[in-house]
């Protein structure tokens, strides 16, 4: 059946030999190859996790002075609407004067219209008043013909 002898040493030391060849050419350089692998993709997580951390303080910084630029941009809009509500409220202002002077001369203007005519009226209503009494009396000398009468009667009638 199964015997002991030298056959089953030389197979058994033939075998150890072959597993330390095996492991010299085959195990060591894939083992190697693996562990350089393992390392590499350590490294490459490691560098991308500081890659990512570092891009994420750029990001923060970017957005930290977009924000500093967004606000510099609502002041400086700000300000030139105020600028600009202030030059149009001067404008404003200067047109409504310059109405009010013009409307202040035309009142005066008119005012002084109006008095001419007013007196031309009260010469031509006097000289018509006489002329009416003189047909009619005869003589002009009980005709109210005072001017100042004749104007308070206008300025009544009006």
């Amino acid at each position: 059946m199964f015997e002991i002898n030298a056959t089953l040493a030389i197979f058994v030391l033939l075998f150890l030999l072959f597993m330390l060849a095996l492991r010299a050419v085959f195990l060591k350089p894939v083992g190697r190859t693996i562990e350089l692998r393992a390392k590499r993709i350590a490294d490459d997580y490691a560098a991308s996790a500081e890659a990512r951390h570092e891009a994420e303080q750029i990001v923060g910084g970017y957005q930290q002075h977009l924000q500093e630029i967004r606000a510099q941009a609502r002041k400086i809009v700000s300000e030139s609407v105020q600028s600009a509500q202030k030059k149009r409220d001067d404008r404003v202002h200067q047109v409504q004067e310059q109405g009010r002077t013009k409307l202040e001369e035309a009142k005066q203007i008119l005012a002084q219209d109006r008095g001419r005519l007013l007196n031309d009226l009260i010469e031509q209503e006097t000289e018509l008043v006489r002329s009416i009494l003189e047909k009619l009396v005869g003589s002009s000398s009980a005709a109210p013909s005072d001017p100042a009468t004749i104007r308070r009667h206008l300025e009544e009638a009006s």
